[in-house]
């Protein structure tokens, strides 16, 4: 079934050796923001603005997937600075813990969502 889905012998791989790999890089990216962010977990912080640009800015307002990777881009540039100057801790600090489970239900939703509609973004190709 494996094989089917990820065409391992393709690709000249092996169950055992993708397991190894992503369990590498997933400890690798941990240990790394741990000692950078001084927590000892991974966020993926921009995981809700996939659905945001997907639905609402190409679908719904018609811009080009284009456009819609700028806004991102600079979005991270954004984020960025305000991980250098310490304003990301603070407004992190700043919202409360419910709040912060509330969303991460709302990607779950989402991403079932996305995928029970066909996985299709509304991106202009």
């Amino acid at each position: 079934m494996l094989e089917k889905m990820f065409k391992l012998k393709k690709h000249d791989t092996s169950f055992k050796t993708e397991v190894i790999a992503g369990l590498t890089t997933f400890t690798s990216i941990a240990y790394i923001l741990a000692l950078l962010a001084n927590y000892p977990f991974a966020l993926a912080p921009g995981m809700g603005l996939n659905a945001y640009m997907a639905y609402t800015v190409c679908g719904n307002m018609g811009y080009s997937w284009e456009i819609a990777l700028l806004a991102v881009f600079v979005e991270g540039l954004i984020f960025i600075i305000l991980s250098l100057t310490n304003v990301r801790e603070a407004i992190f600090n700043a919202i409360p813990m419910d709040l912060k489970r509330g969303g991460q239900c709302r990607n779950r939703l989402v991403h079932r969502l996305h995928r029970s509609a066909g996985g299709q973004s509304g991106c202009k190709r």
